[in-house]
């Protein structure tokens, strides 16, 4: 009796440990991450960005193709599946996890991996997918390792340093989002301040570097102001507005050439 107790208590926790450790995060379904041309898909197109020393989480959904083409000479292979080794160039302080017990893919399904933590340092990384890619062979026998790839994907997490330019209190100082955003050569920024009195604008690049300071006179209420950007690289900037104490800030990206 002892031993059906402890073996039932064993399987349970088994199960248990299993559900946590593989129910991290849920794919996209084929509507929400379509895949027309059966050639492999990896959603979303970008990742959500990242601020130093602040939570992060996101999710990428994963499709192996059941074809692939193999370096150097692009061998036509029929996938049996992919093994997740590695998500490299990550952030520090962030870490990775699959959905899939030891991370295999089995191609044509739909699996995610999950980054999460708390980014060390602001930058842009691209990240570095390295699988090993398993194939049918010979048919009636169990799949070989073919291949390990190391994929420079086109998913990157920008990680930002916003340090001192939050709002302190919103309800004070409340600047809305630029328009056009993201804009060519001019933009507007409204706000609402609750106390007439000299301000300032302000524009910093996504490093926290100074970029633009211009005193503003501001009036009880909503107020409008023109950027006139078209001499700033084209990237991502933060704007933010200073005024009796309190502070707001938003983000604006100057479009491309």
């Amino acid at each position: 009796m002892k031993r059906k107790i402890f073996t039932l208590f064993f399987l349970i926790s088994l199960s248990l440990l299993t559900f946590n450790a593989f129910s991290q995060c849920e794919p996209l379904t084929p509507e929400q991450c379509p895949d027309p041309e059966n050639n492999g898909e990896v959603c979303p197109d970008s990742l959500e960005m990242a601020f130093v020393h602040q939570f992060y989480s996101q999710v990428a959904t994963i499709k192996p193709p059941a074809i692939a083409y193999l370096p150097p000479d692009s061998t036509e292979i029929t996938l049996h599946h992919v093994k997740l080794m590695g998500v490299g160039n990550l952030p520090g302080g962030l870490t990775w996890q699959s959905n899939a017990a030891d991370s295999i893919f089995i191609a044509g399904e739909y699996y995610c991996v999950l980054m999460e933590g708390q980014p060390e340092s602001a930058g842009i990384y691209p990240l570095r997918i390295t699988i090993d890619v398993y194939a049918v062979v010979f048919p009636g026998f169990p799949p070989i390792k073919v291949a390990t790839v190391t994929d420079s994907t086109s998913l990157a997490i920008e990680v930002v340093d916003d340090s001192g330019i939050k709002s302190d209190d919103p309800a004070s100082l409340a600047v809305k989002q630029n328009i056009p955003n993201p804009f060519q050569s001019e933009t507007r920024i409204g706000f609402f301040s609750d106390a007439a009195g000299p301000a300032t604008f302000e524009v910093y690049s996504s490093q926290g570097q100074s970029i633009h300071v211009e005193k503003l006179d501001v009036h009880n209420g909503d107020n409008d102001l023109i950027y006139n950007g078209q001499l700033l690289s084209p990237g991502m900037y933060f704007y933010l507005i200073r005024s009796d104490g309190y502070q707001s800030s938003g983000i604006m990206i100057r479009a491309g050439y």
